[in-house]
């Protein structure tokens, strides 16, 4: 019996002491430094696309100091802040060790359709930096776009050009407002006139002498508090065109080659005259002038010099021409830039 109460009393006393190490051991052990997020995905799951829609990350810093320099986003559609004490912070911002607070945005989910897998990366100096948060959601268009993007393709920029669009609703609506738009559009259709599943409506393109392509958007407003973006794309071609239109892109240019290139030239209406080519930023650059069979039709041949240095190198081509019209003559001007890079010579 003396011999199974001094068993007992081992066992009990080892045991104390593995709890009291276990105790002891819990206590010492180090805090993790780093932010510790309560999640860092926010998944709305399925949702009608449209409405801007607030989520917060909250977080716990450990112990030590932590600076968020930048908080990077992968869209436009969100934006993001940081809150300490609830008082939105200016970035850079400094976490103090065991500092609460929230990764604070608003998601954007107008003109989306179907998954949308986006995020947030956070920058700085720290343990645990830098660090990715997500927002995932699946959109689906309450107002539906017919067709879904509006390209008035190449236009001459001096007369009005219009088109008509339908929108479709999963319910009746009117499309009501423009709340966004361009300075060279202009809607007509609008408050509709009665509420329907589906509404038509017209884009004009105004008179605009600005020569290339052109994009913008039109936002549109509806009763049901849905809305509809609507993207608008142009190329207003003037009386006068090179090929390339603006650029050129050489890229790697071996040194010790005399790298040759070359601009064509032309007048849609009228007779075109090249009076002169004037390269600008880069000396010894040679160029012919040629006449093609197409009338008011002409090549620029540009050659390099062979020694140019290693490195990156452009220059700017001024095209000095003389454009006969309806009785007049005009000296318009052009200019493109070219770019390239010397490199080793094989």
């Amino acid at each position: 019996m003396r011999q199974e109460q001094r068993r007992g009393g081992v066992r009990a006393l080892a045991a104390a002491l593995s709890l009291g190490l276990a105790a002891l051991s819990c206590a010492r052990a180090p805090e993790t430094p780093g932010l510790r997020f309560e999640n860092d995905l926010v998944d709305f799951g399925r949702l009608d696309a449209g409405p801007s829609l607030p989520l917060a990350f909250p977080f716990r810093n450990g112990p030590e100091e932590v600076v968020i320099r930048a908080i990077e986003t992968s869209c436009g559609c969100v934006e993001p802040s940081l809150v300490l004490d609830g008082a939105v912070q200016v970035l850079p911002a400094r976490v103090p060790p065991g500092a609460r607070g929230e990764i604070r945005a608003v998601y954007r989910t107008e003109g989306y359709s179907g998954r949308k897998l986006t995020g947030l990366t956070l920058h700085g100096d720290g343990p645990g930096l830098p660090r990715q948060l997500r927002v995932d959601s699946i959109l689906d268009s309450w107002l539906t776009l017919d067709p879904p993007k509006l390209e008035f393709g190449p236009v001459d920029g001096r007369a009005e050009q219009a088109r008509t669009l339908r929108v479709a609703g999963r319910g009746d609506f009117r499309l009501t407002e423009v709340l966004g738009g361009s300075p060279d559009l202009r809607v007509e259709g609008l408050p509709s006139a009665l509420s329907a599943r589906s509404q038509e409506f017209r884009v004009v393109l105004l008179p605009n002498a600005e020569e290339g392509r052109h994009a913008a958007f039109l936002n549109l407003g509806s009763d049901a508090g849905f809305t509809v973006r609507v993207p608008v794309s142009y190329e207003v071609q003037g009386r006068l065109w090179t090929i390339p239109g603006s650029k050129i892109l050489l890229g790697d240019v071996p040194a010790g080659v005399a790298a040759s290139t070359a601009i064509e030239i032309g007048a849609r209406e009228g007779r075109l005259e090249v009076l002169e080519v004037e390269i600008l930023g880069l000396e010894g650059v040679r160029t012919a002038i040629r006449s093609l069979p197409e009338e008011s039709r002409y090549r620029v041949d540009l050659t390099l010099p062979e020694h140019l240095p290693l490195g990156a190198f452009s220059c700017r081509i001024r095209l000095h021409l003389r454009h006969h019209r309806e009785g007049a003559a005009e000296e318009p001007v052009r200019e493109l830039r070219l770019f390239g890079v010397v490199v080793p010579g094989t």
